[in-house]
């Protein structure tokens, strides 16, 4: 009996080898949310400038390497689907025939940054904490519409140029991303506000952060933070936090981001200065919290 209880518990503590192919910002997130059920043993990526950098406790491999290691499973990084296709083409050419999951697959059923969003709608209502909704970083709506639904009776404030990049915030990016002026731009005022379900509730300011400001004094209970770029990542959080009233949340997009680390180098730069903590948050976006006492 004895012999049969231990090979029972020694089964339930196995953990299938798993590798991750793609070590971005969706390959880094995935990681720490599969590492409790699987023994990660092993990273790639296809780009050699990541080959011998280390990600999680490993070293990046090419994937010329994907067998050394005698995976089990291989899980995708990428977030878009139709490249995580391209991968899992790749891997099979590489002689892989254990089991392949995606990444993409898992961010597509469970959208972690929106039940994220509901919980702390909640907590905001639960603690009547007073103010305003507002995005700076709207794009073509997807999280506004989210914001719009779920605090119906407040005001929404939309920050955006509608017109992409600006190319005075792009020079402050040199050297940290690779993003171009104009992108994003395919969005306007009129199909954001056809999406909303309040729309009576929306207030579009139009234009470069931080010139569209508003005059009148605003108090704000929550804001999502999406501009992508170091320059008005850093102009929204001095005009935000302080506004933000107590217990009120800054949702910070991009914040683990590969693909626009300014958001990073100008969140932590506020918070030495303002000698503030945030809480980083295992999601496909990257996100962080940071709260006002």
């Amino acid at each position: 009996m004895i012999n049969v209880l231990k090979k029972r518990k020694t089964r339930r503590l196995y953990k299938m080898k798993a590798a991750v192919f793609g070590t971005g910002q969706g390959g880094n997130a995935l990681i720490n949310l599969i590492a409790s059920d699987y023994e990660i043993v092993a990273c790639f990526d296809n780009n050699p400038d990541k080959w011998g950098s280390i990600v999680s406790g490993l070293s990046v491999k090419p994937p010329d390497k994907l067998l050394d290691d005698n995976p089990e499973i291989i899980w995708t990084g990428s977030l878009n689907a139709d490249a995580a296709i391209d991968i899992e083409n790749q891997i099979r050419g590489l002689g892989f025939g254990g089991i392949i999951k995606h990444a993409s697959d898992f961010k597509t059923k469970y959208d972690l940054r929106l039940a994220e969003l509901r919980l702390i709608g909640n907590e905001i209502r639960k603690r009547k904490v007073a103010g305003a909704i507002a995005e700076l970083g709207v794009y073509q709506g997807k999280f506004a519409r989210e914001l719009n639904q779920n605090f119906s009776d407040r005001k929404l404030y939309l920050f955006d140029t509608f017109d992409g990049f600006q190319s005075e915030d792009i020079v402050s990016e040199r050297g940290l991303s690779k993003a171009k002026s104009g992108d994003f731009s395919d969005t306007s005022e009129a199909t954001i506000l056809s999406h909303m379900p309040f729309p009576e509730q929306v207030e579009i300011l139009k234009g470069r952060f931080p010139e569209t400001i508003p005059d009148q004094e605003i108090q704000y209970a929550l804001v999502s933070l999406d501009a992508d770029l170091y320059e008005p990542t850093r102009h929204g959080l001095d005009y935000f936090y302080p506004r933000l009233s107590s217990g009120g949340v800054i949702l910070i997009h991009d914040y683990n981001s590969t693909q626009f680390p300014g958001v990073k180098k100008a969140v932590d730069e506020y918070l030495n200065d303002q000698k503030l903590f945030l809480i980083p948050l295992c999601d496909f976006h990257g996100t962080a919290i940071l709260m006002k006492p």
